[in-house]
């Protein structure tokens, strides 16, 4: 039986817990959702270094309650990194953004409070809570997910989101991350953007 240490987040539409295993020790994050999430279930099945492991998940007509990998980090939007650092870690992103690319999973909520720092110095990508599977077909998105600066416009129900999405909240959040550095000649050509709360 599992033990709960703290609730992490709450919201409409999730709660969120930091549980412990008491005969083990291992802690986990809990997610209970109010409604179906089917790319979690394709996350399952999935393994990569920079996303946490999904240890149990359960759906049904209510909603999804999932079991993943706690990841005792930092995530970006509360700490400054060096620039090195900064393209390290957007390079990482990138790498798993592939990734999920590649097995038809869109984030669309690429931004730095939704990137963890790892105790192994590396990202993880969390929060898949707005994810669709990509769909070959269809003039528009159905639900308004993502946040406001790091979504492109087509997030919002203007046309179908694909993975340029991602690709275009990338940029977003580097340029974030980077603050001033941005500036930089390397990264003019970076999306600008106009970023609300992250």
């Amino acid at each position: 039986m599992l033990m709960e240490v703290k609730e992490l987040h709450r919201s409409e539409k999730s709660i969120v817990t930091l549980v412990i295993d008491p005969d083990t020790g291992i802690r986990y994050v809990r997610k209970e959702l109010k409604s179906s999430h089917p790319v979690y279930q394709q996350l399952q099945s999935l393994q990569h270094h920079y996303l946490p492991k999904i240890v149990q998940l359960e759906q049904n007509q209510g909603g999804s309650v999932l079991l993943e990998e706690y990841i005792d980090g930092a995530n970006l939007a509360a700490i400054t990194l060096p620039e090195k650092q900064t393209v390290t870690l957007m390079e990482e992103l990138c790498e798993v953004l592939v990734f999920l690319h590649q097995h038809g999973i869109i984030h669309r909520d690429i931004k730095p409070s939704n990137l963890l720092l790892a105790p192994d110095g590396h990202i993880r990508l969390i929060d898949f809570d707005a994810a669709r599977e990509e769909k070959p077909v269809g003039d528009s998105d159905t639900r308004l997910l993502g946040t406001k600066g790091y979504a492109p416009p087509e997030q919002y129900g203007f046309a179908q989101t694909d993975a340029r999405a991602d690709i275009y909240s990338v940029g977003v959040t580097m340029k974030q991350l980077l603050g001033k550095q941005a500036e930089k000649r390397p990264y003019r050509h970076i999306p600008v953007g106009n970023p609300g709360s992250v």
